[in-house]
């Protein structure tokens, strides 16, 4: 009876190490498509940076320039809601 209840333990463990390690690894990758994610909206931050430099004598196009990049900044809080939920469809099993 006490190599049963042992037995038992010891498949316990490694269970819960086992689901653990899964655990981490899913969320490590769910952070890597993250970061990808983020890595890109910085690059488009600093090419509106030099555009909105390159066109500082032309004022009528910052304004456009500027109205788009609002647009373009609700776009992507849509494509990060999209980029979570496809990353955790890739992450799991």
């Amino acid at each position: 009876m006490l190599y049963v209840q042992i037995a038992v333990v010891v498949v316990s463990i490694f269970y819960a190490v086992r689901v653990d390690a899964k655990s981490l690894g899913y969320q490590d990758c769910v952070d890597g498509h993250v970061d990808q994610f983020r890595k890109g909206e910085l690059n488009a931050s600093k090419d509106l940076q030099r555009s909105l430099t390159e066109l500082k004598s032309f004022p009528e196009m910052q304004e456009t320039l500027k109205r788009n990049y609002v647009f373009g900044v609700m776009l992507r809080k849509k494509n990060l809601d999209l980029a979570l939920k496809v990353s955790k469809a890739l992450c799991t099993d």
